[in-house]
């Protein structure tokens, strides 16, 4: 049965003089009692709507942050679900449209309907229906682009407890590897906040580091769109990379005046770890080390291009290590030891793999080179859907089944 919403607005050109009367007088006997009963309680210390805040003293104070409370701005993200629960997730753009097999509606209808409201496609009687709900961060995850699995809902939260990540706002210090879609990467970002958190989220791969680098960037903007007062601007992405070429002897001794903008970013990467940070380096990095390539920085995420194996991090700089690789022990007993000596004494690492048999090589390369990592648990997380209706309560036919074995280890 469908609940009936205050908001309602149909895409049609048939009139319904009877039904549109019969809703607008309800809508306007509504609204004398919502506009009685507030000044029956201006003197009250219950928080004001977006529509009392234009009255209100302090309104000023608060116009940036109330113009999402009811309804949605241009720039952020919004769910439209139907009736078989099918969700659609987009950005309202002023000069768009949402379109379906059931028909076509403006994005500036959506937003007029606002959060909670209903849009109908079709026929004002025998038209498809579309709930409009708030995009939370599962939803994004499950809807977006992405060019590898991603890790999963059930499991993300869980992975962040193991990496002793569960306050917001934390302030620590998270690298990663495996980057893929950018789904983790948002779970870390979220949770160590953007004051004085920092995520570095290496990739070898340029295809997967891409596609993370627009997800990231893609829920960042709705983010600033929703709270441009808290969220500060997002720099423009670099350009994307030109093929090397061999230059002839006059074009090298030209560049060495003049640094090309590629090397002037890896330069810059470098001296913002070295120095910025004013943390020191690894000590026992060897020939094959190398600075690890920034590729962008989006608020408190940093995206690194090559191979985390042969990357100079800096001594004890992260709280907690992630790794979402097929060979997770390659990183781990190289001879510099780069990933254990740059995770804090007792912080934790975790790892994401989806065979036992993976878990089972992993503590054979930890024990066998005397690695100083503690296999705490291994775990997999179990998810049941169930239906609930007034006649049935049973699992749903659609679950997910196996992802991965999530790895708590230690220092």
């Amino acid at each position: 049965a469908w609940l009936p919403f205050p908001r309602l607005l149909s895409t049609t050109t048939t009139h319904h003089n009877h039904q549109q009367q019969a809703i607008n007088s309800s809508s306007l006997s509504r609204d004398a009692k919502v506009s009685s009963s507030s000044s029956s309680l201006s003197s009250s210390s219950s928080p004001s709507t977006a529509s009392d805040s234009n009255n209100s003293p302090s309104s000023s104070s608060s116009s940036s942050f109330s113009g999402c409370r009811d309804k949605p701005l241009f720039g952020m993200l919004v769910l439209l679900r139907d009736y078989k629960d099918r969700r659609y997730v987009m950005r309202l753009q002023d000069d768009k449209f949402f379109t379906t097999h059931a028909g076509t509606v403006a994005h500036k209808t959506i937003q007029e309907a606002g959060y909670g409201g209903i849009i109908r496609l079709g026929d004002f009687d025998k038209g498809q229906r579309f709930f409009i709900s708030r995009v939370s961060l599962e939803d994004y995850i499950l809807q977006m682009s992405r060019r590898a699995t991603p890790i999963y809902p059930k499991d993300a939260p869980f992975l962040c407890t193991m990496l002793d990540l569960t306050s917001s706002n934390s302030g620590k210090r998270v690298l990663e590897a495996g980057s893929g879609s950018g789904a983790f990467t948002l779970h870390l970002a979220n949770a160590v906040g953007t004051q004085h958190g920092e995520v570095w989220s290496f990739d070898v791969r340029e295809e997967f580091l891409s596609k993370a680098r627009s997800n990231v960037r893609g829920w960042f903007e709705h983010v600033r769109a929703s709270a441009p007062h808290i969220c500060p601007p997002l720099p423009l992405p670099p350009p994307p990379a030109s093929p090397p070429s061999t230059p002839s002897p006059s074009i090298q001794q030209d560049n060495l005046s003049s640094p090309s903008p590629s090397s002037s970013s890896l330069m810059d990467s470098t001296e913002t770890i070295t120095s910025s940070n004013n943390m020191p380096m690894d000590d026992d990095s060897v020939d094959s080390s190398i600075e690890p390539n920034l590729v962008e920085s989006l608020l408190n995420v940093r995206f690194f291009s090559g191979d985390l194996a042969r990357a100079r991090l800096p001594a004890e700089y992260f709280d907690a290590v992630f790794l979402d690789m097929m060979t997770p022990w390659d990183v781990i007993i190289e001879p510099r030891r780069a990933v254990v000596n740059a995770l804090v004494k007792g912080g934790p690492l975790a790892c994401l793999l989806p065979n036992i048999t993976q878990i089972l090589e992993l503590r054979k390369a930890i024990k066998d080179n005397n690695v100083p990592l503690r296999v705490v648990r291994v775990i997999e997380i179990d998810h049941t859907n169930w239906e609930i209706t007034p006649k049935t309560c049973r699992p749903s036919y659609k679950q997910i089944g196996h992802t991965a074995f999530l790895v708590h280890m230690e220092k």
